[in-house]
This record gives structure tokens, sequence and C-alpha cells, in this order.
């Protein structure tokens, strides 16, 4: 292996001498492309049909030698492929070199280098960069996924053709050294040059996560500290480690991954995200009149942090990636609160870069690295007044209707009441209708700023149920089987669980979210359905322990809210003046402490709504 990367440094060296001064589209490209030709021979990205044969041999060819046969011109079945490429070189022809004119000797190609040209057959330098293309692609999705896929994406086009305009590159490049503020590149307020383009490339793609802002470090209470060491035992018992799975349950996901690729991101996890940037984009820029483009790639970088961070609990980084989609939980949207929190429980607190970036001088202020975390990342709306809602153009009079009747369920079954505003101003529910078949809905848990868009396909059935689901979601509730005594209610067949949608599956903080003592809910319209994931979509994900030949029917129902959602939206809204003072206090009611004699007195005092103590305590 290291003779091979010190023949392909020497050709590659070669080739860019042999135009002498001139800077021909070959030397440019052979410049940007060799770190991704090394590093995908470093980390066995070359495929067994000669991939890296027909990626050195048009290097060379452009050059004007030929290509990489035995005999130096293409001849023959030696070359770097497998079986070599053919008996008369690369080009179509046949004639000594790439393209249908080839580029061998003096001839140019019949058509023009350009951007708009890199897919073209006909085309030497398109199908060499295609080759390329398609490689680093591979190489992208298969190491380590640190988030910025997007930013390898685009570089990599812009690699394609010639040099942009100073000014241009210059703006691109300070924005990503905003996104990215501890790329060697970008210390000391420098900004990378674009013949550097092919080690931003390589270097995002190894280590993209540690070069973003540094992940704050929030001072999270203990919520067990200072408690009786009875009910802390007692809240143990349901506590599920954040990420963590059994060995067992690890070896089957590895299992998985023998035949399933694990690594790589797939045209629809791709599209997903692309829609999801431009519509949070859209949506912000339409609320706030500002463009919050390093706002919204901090937050899908957080997310993929968090996933990622979520399999190297679970011990999978080495054969997982996670789904870079812009999504926590299939549907869920994180905010930058959000995810630091998580990352903070996750152990990932102070990781990143305090490097300024440029246009922000050494001595700027920066917000400390300890802050002291006051309030739960999930807030909840005020209910002094209607929580006002409004719909985008996007949306037809049925798709309309479907709303409307979801927010009248939850009228008709709660305390909460909705009042529609054409026009509404500060916080509000935005419902945006996306016309893709990448998802059903999107949306954040909890209220946010400066508003809450739930994004809605309209495309999966039962729309109104869709809805339904996504604005409790807005409500602050979270997904029924992620709740932390899930364990005890289902079994999870890990062998048949897509290893890219861990997160899926991976009980939620037991410091944000609570069960108020209201027992696990097959029926919950929050419930996920039984082959959520599915590898194998014949066989389900997830089996009820209790009953499972009727209630796997349940799971993930979408006609109504259940009595458990009814009573998990009055105990958060409909109970003034009558709070828990722990998180633990659903966990203890569901344990019957409530009104044990060691401990009803403290119930009393501190758990009062999970222990339903407001109107007799």
């Amino acid at each position: 292996m290291v003779h091979l990367l010190v023949l392909v440094r020497r050709n590659c060296s070669a080739a860019l001498l042999l135009n002498g001064n001139s800077e021909s589209p070959a030397q440019r490209t052979s410049a940007m492309l060799l770190p991704l030709i090394l590093l995908a021979v470093q980390h066995g990205q070359v495929q067994s049909q000669g991939l890296l044969g027909q990626i050195l041999g048009g290097i060379q060819g452009l050059g004007g030698q030929g290509g990489w046969g035995n005999q130096g011109q293409g001849q023959g079945q030696g070359g770097w492929g497998n079986q070599g490429q053919g008996q008369g070189g690369w080009g179509n022809q046949g004639q000594g070199g790439w393209g249908n004119g080839g580029w061998g000797g003096n001839r140019q190609p019949q058509q023009p280098w350009g951007p708009q040209n890199e897919d073209n057959a006909q085309n030497l330098l398109g199908k060499l960069v295609k080759g390329v293309g398609d490689m680093s692609a591979s190489i992208a999705s298969g190491i380590k996924g640190n988030g910025g896929e997007d930013i390898v994406e685009s570089f990599r086009a812009w690699a394609m053709g010639p040099p942009p305009p100073n000014d241009v590159w210059q703006r691109r490049g300070r924005r990503f050294c905003r996104r990215f503020p501890g790329h060697p590149k970008c210390r000391g307020g420098n900004i990378p040059m674009f013949s550097e383009i092919s080690h931003i490339i390589d270097t995002v793609i190894r280590e993209g996560g540690k070069f973003l802002p540094k992940v704050p470090r929030l001072f999270i209470r203990d919520p067990l500290q200072g408690i009786n060491q009875d009910l802390v035992q007692a809240a143990r018992g349901f506590i599920l480690q954040l990420g963590a799975i059994s060995p067992e349950a690890g070896n089957l996901i590895k299992n998985v991954c023998r035949n399933f690729k694990c690594m790589e991101q797939n045209k629809e996890q791709i599209a997903l995200k692309e829609t999801v940037v431009k519509k949070v984009f859209d949506f912000e820029k339409s609320v706030t009149g500002k463009d919050n483009t390093e706002s919204i790639n901090l937050r899908m970088d957080r997310t993929m942090q968090v996933k990622q961070a979520l399999l190297e609990k679970a011990n999978l980084t080495n054969v997982v990636t996670a789904a870079d989609n812009g999504v926590f939980d299939k549907d869920v949207l994180l905010t930058e609160k959000q995810a630091h929190f998580l990352l903070n429980e996750l152990g990932k607190a102070g990781v990143g870069s305090d490097v300024p970036p440029p246009g922000v001088g050494g001595s700027a202020k920066f917000k400390r690295a300890s802050v002291f975390f006051e309030e739960n990342p999930v807030q909840k709306w005020d209910l002094r007044t209607p929580i006002p809602y409004t719909f985008d153009e996007s949306l037809e009079e049925y798709d309309k209707n479907d709303v409307r009747n979801a927010l009248k369920e939850i009228e008709q079954k709660t305390c909460v009441r909705f009042k529609y505003e054409a026009s509404p101003r500060g916080y509000h529910i935005n419902y945006q209708k996306v016309d893709s078949p990448t998802f059903c809905g999107l949306s954040y848990i909890g209220r946010v700023d400066p508003a809450n868009p739930v994004y809605l396909s309209f495309q999966c059935g039962n729309a109104r149920g869709v809805a339904l689901h996504e604005t409790l979601h807005a409500l602050g509730l979270n997904h029924q089987h992620l709740r932390m005594d899930r364990d005890q209610h289902i079994t999870l067949d890990w062998s048949n669980i897509n290893p890219q949608h861990f997160d899926y599956f991976a009980v939620a903080d037991s410091k944000l979210f609570t069960t108020y003592g209201i027992k696990y809910d097959y029926g919950s319209i929050m419930h996920y359905n039984a082959y959520t994931a599915a590898v194998n979509i014949a066989k389900p994900t997830m089996i009820p322990k209790v009953n499972p030949a009727q209630n796997s029917g349940l799971l993930g129902q979408r006609n109504a809210m259940s009595a458990a959602d009814v009573a998990i939206v009055q105990k958060m809204y409909c109970i003034p003046n009558c709070d828990d003072k722990n998180v633990y206090c659903g966990a203890w009611a569901l344990k019957e402490l409530c009104n044990h004699p060691n401990h009803r007195g403290w119930m009393i005092n501190n758990c009062r709504k999970s222990c339903n103590f407001c109107t007799s305590g």
C-alpha cells in the first residue's frame, strides 16, 4: 500500500508538469483531486473494477501521455483495473486517451470543459470528475459521519469547475469559516484559498465535528441529588441511560451491517436534509426577515452530532453512520438549546473549537463556557390566551380542513384553545405543506422562537391524524415509545432495525420528559407503528409485551388521541397552580409511591401533579 501511494504521488506530480507553466484543466483537477485519491486508497474505497485505474489513467492521459495500460498508452489487459480497460485505451475511438477526440498527444476534446458537462459521457474531464465524484461521495459517507456532508457536496461541485471570482470565493470561504471556526485553514482570521478546496473536503470528511463551535458546558442539576435513597433506587429502576444498549443488542445491530450499507448516506436522506434546510430557511426568513443560514446549519450539524454521540454511546460508530438528514427521531427538529442539552448528557460538553470565526477579533467576548441551565429546553405555551396559528399559502382548502379538525379534537378533549390569525405576531404555529415523499410531518417539541413551523406532506394517509400528532409535539409531547419505561412494555427486534435510524429508538432523556404518572399506552397517537425503521418490512421492529396479537395493531394509530394522550395534555396545561418539583415524580407515581407511608408527606409537597394531589392534597 505504501508503494502504491508513492506511485500515485509520483505519476500525479508528473502529470502536472507535462504542460509547463500553463494552468490546464488537467492540472487544476489533478491538484484538487489527489488528496481524494489518496484518501480513497487509505480507507479501502478503491473498487475492484478499476476506479483508481480510471482516475489515474485519466490524470496522466490528460497530460498528453496516454493511459495507464501495460504499454503506457492504454493498450492490453494491464492497467489499474481488475481486467484493464480494453484494447484501445480510454477513448470511445480507442485512439490514445480519453473522449471522442481523446486528450492524448496534442488533441483536444470535442466538447468544451465546463461544470455543465461534468457527467457527459463524451467528455474526458467529465468522466474523470464524475469518477472521482462518485468515489468521494462514497468516501464522504464511509468515514466517521461527522456532519458537513452538504459542505463536501458543495465544495466538490466547485472543484469540478473553473475557479470562481475572488470576491465570490471570499464570501463562501468566510461563510465556511464561520461554520467551522476551528478548521486549520480558518485560524488567525484567515480564509482558505480556492486551491485548498481538496484539503477542506478531506478534513471535513474526517474531522468536521471538532471544527464546529464548542458545545457549551451546561450546569444540569441532578434531580436525584438530596432525595431519599428509597426514591432514588425506585427512579433508577426506570431510568435507561441515554443511548446505551446491551452488548447483545449491539451485536445484533453489527450483524445487520454485514448486509446493509450502514456507513453510506442514501439519496432519500440527502434529499430530506435539502428539503428541511430550504423549508426552515424560507420560514424563518419570512418570519424574521433575516438570513438565518448559519444558525440553521449549526442546528443541522448539532443534530448530526447528537445522533453520532448516541451511536458512540452504544459503541457502534465503527460500523454505523447516522442518517445525516437534519431530523431527529424521524419527525423531530431540534433547537440549538435542545441539542446542546443532549450533547451535554452524552458527555460532549466542551467538544469543538473555541477559535473566533473570521471577522470576530481575538479580544471579543464570548459566552461563558459554563452556563447555568435555568430552564427546561422544552417550553410550554402560555394558555392565558388561545394559541395563535396560521396557514402557509401552500395549503389547499382541504389540507386546512384536516388541520382544523385536528385542532378541534384537542379543543374538545382538553383546555387548550387555538385561534386562527392571518398575520400573527410573536409565538404561533405555522402549518406548511411540503410536497415531499421523504416524510409525513416534522415539528419541534414545545414552543420555539420565533414561531413553530409544522411541516406536513399530506402524502401519508389520515392527514388529520398526522397533523394532530405533529401539533401535540408542538405542545410539548414526546413519542410514547421513547418513555423511560419503554422496555417494560415493548421488545425491540434490533436484528431488523435499520442501524442508521438508531435515534428512532433512543429513550428520551429522563431529565427532560416526565410520564406524569400516566401508564404506558400502546394506543397513543404519539406511538410509532410496529414496523418503524424495519430492514425487512414484513417483520415488526417493536413487539408489545402484553397481548401482542391485539396491541401490535394499535401501535402507530393516527385516528384519534387516546385517553392517555388526553391525560398528558390535561396535566401539562389544564391544572393551574399545581406543579411537580421533580421530573421523576411521574416515575414514582407509577411505582405507587405517592401514598406510601414513608413518602406521602414529601410527595404532597413535591409531586402534586403526578400524584393527583392538586385538589385533595
